[in-house]
């Protein structure tokens, strides 16, 4: 359970810091693309040197039959659902953003209960809907910078459903075959710098003539992000093979309580008792729903 909290704070990190990297430029189109492969480039880095000092190495996935399956969740976490999360997160901020995109648990929980058979109590699914609708109750209170409003709830639900099919797919990976969880996640980030890597690299002429110096600041943030995002992706990854796709979900959407707190730390965006209050309600009740007090008694 420490390991889907966890990630879901790492994940206020990023998001916050990602927004602070966006708000020094001037938008451009394919922006979200260079941010992903920047962000995707540092994470495979780190996650190099990472399975070097513990031993964990690549032919392992080489050789895996759940290699296929990886590279269908990384496309649809890397390349559809960060650079959707990215676009959103300029549209509407990394407040709103975070609130709305943490309603993928919903989708997710539905989704493992079909495909991986998980079960879920009635009282579990009770403290989903309350942390959903307290998800729901704060994006009203939430206080964003907001660009566009119908564009940035295009990419937000494009990412929910992405991020929703890319958890139970990795839990069927990460539960079916022999792999570290490290690897499932270089996979991901590998396949994910490539696609938008070469996105970036066939808009090439269009950054050199409309994306300028200002960029340097920019290009900054993202490294600092994708250590955070990193390192939310391993405790994200591991909880899932520990505890299933449906449990992990709601347990990493708290980071839209956390990055209220982040977001008054960093952005100084000051919260309201009514967004705290919400924020308390939408972690516990993330909490309940992921506990199985059956399993603890037993």
């Amino acid at each position: 359970m420490i390991n889907g909290l966890l990630s879901g704070f790492l994940w206020s990190m990023d998001t916050v810091v990602t927004s602070a990297g966006l708000s020094t430029v001037s938008f451009i189109f394919f922006l979200p693309l260079v941010c992903v492969c920047i962000h995707d480039f540092v994470s495979v880095l780190l996650l190099s040197l990472y399975m070097v000092y513990h031993k964990k190495y690549i032919e392992g996935i080489l050789h895996s039959l759940g290699t296929k399956y990886m590279i269908l969740a990384a496309l649809l976490g890397g390349p559809v659902g960060l650079v959707s999360y990215t676009a959103a997160v300029y549209y509407m901020g990394p407040g709103l953003v975070g609130i709305v995109t943490s309603l993928y648990p919903a989708v997710g929980t539905a989704l493992a209960i079909i495909f991986l058979k998980e079960r879920r109590q009635a009282y579990q699914l009770l403290a989903l809907g309350v942390s959903l609708v307290g998800i729901m109750l704060l994006g009203f209170s939430t206080d964003s910078h907001i660009v566009s409003v119908g564009r940035g709830m295009f990419f937000a639900i494009i990412c929910i459903l992405a991020w929703g099919s890319e958890a139970v797919i990795s839990t069927t990976v990460l539960r079916r075959y022999p792999v570290h969880e490290s690897m499932v996640l270089f996979v991901r980030q590998t396949t994910s710098m490539c696609v938008t890597g070469l996105a970036v690299l066939s808009c090439i002429g269009l950054l050199h003539t409309t994306y300028q110096l200002e960029g340097t600041l920019f290009i900054s943030y993202i490294p600092i992000a994708s250590v955070f995002g990193t390192l939310s992706y391993l405790f994200y990854y591991r909880s899932l093979k520990r505890v299933g796709a449906s449990r992990t979900m709601v347990l990493n959407s708290s980071y839209s309580a956390f990055s209220i707190i982040i977001s008054y730390m960093v952005l100084g965006i000051v919260p309201s008792l009514y967004s705290i209050v919400l924020g308390c309600i939408i972690v516990i009740g993330g909490i309940i729903s992921a506990y199985d007090f059956r399993e603890r008694v037993q």
